[in-house]
């Protein structure tokens, strides 16, 4: 069972689910918009809106993921922890939390214009970053158009949110602060100032003295 925070606009759990090898996946966004999106690329994963910061899908995964530096947008000590803790949460023990996060602005600015396409939808995704007076946090301003491609309609979504970036030993301190453990933290492949984590949810007395 896989659980995705941040599922925007499904492209994930389409190929997860493709895959076959999930008995269940489930996508957690808080934009209706991109979740109507995403209903039209997924036959079996079920879509949510909600907060990754406080939300419940009443049971625990073998793996809970949040890309598209979900992280990032948890402007506050306060949010990133009730982030983390909800991340706990679903996990089972010996479950498996993988998300990305952002330790330089020029990470977001690799991914500034995006078109996504299905059956029934085009989505653009148009993103801008405006600097701020604080050594880390900067805004992001991200523009959503969606447009039916059978009727023309179309419905338009802004959001400006500040941006946070965190170093890796940060990151780690706070992932065991959560409960997390054997945590590894490292760059990404192909984006300057991306960082991707693996944490897990540790089995009961795996980690007690003998």
């Amino acid at each position: 069972m896989v659980l995705e925070f941040g599922c925007g606009t499904g492209r994930l759990l389409a190929l997860l689910e493709a895959n076959g090898a999930f008995d269940r996946l489930v996508g957690v966004d808080v934009h209706a918009e991109v979740l109507e999106f995403a209903a039209d690329r997924v036959a079996r994963a079920e879509l949510v809106r909600a907060d990754a910061t406080d939300c419940s899908v009443g049971t625990s995964f073998d793996a809970v993921c949040a890309f598209e530096y979900v992280a990032a947008h948890m402007r506050t000590d306060a949010e990133l922890r009730a982030f983390l803790d909800t991340a706990y949460a679903h996990c089972r023990p010996g479950g498996v939390f993988v998300f990305d996060a952002v330790s330089k602005p020029g990470a977001v600015r690799e991914e500034s214009i995006g078109v996504y396409r299905s059956p029934g939808y085009r989505l653009e995704r148009a993103v801008d970053v405006i600097p701020v007076p604080n050594g880390s946090v900067f805004d992001l301003r991200v523009d959503y158009r969606a447009t039916n491609r059978e009727t023309g309609e179309q419905a338009v979504v802004s959001e400006r949110t500040a941006i946070r970036t965190i170093g890796v030993d940060d990151l780690r301190k706070r992932l065991a602060a959560a409960g997390f453990a054997d945590v590894d933290i490292g760059p990404t492949a192909g984006e300057a100032g991306a960082i991707v984590a693996v944490a897990h949810r540790p089995e009961p007395n795996r980690y007690k003295p003998v």
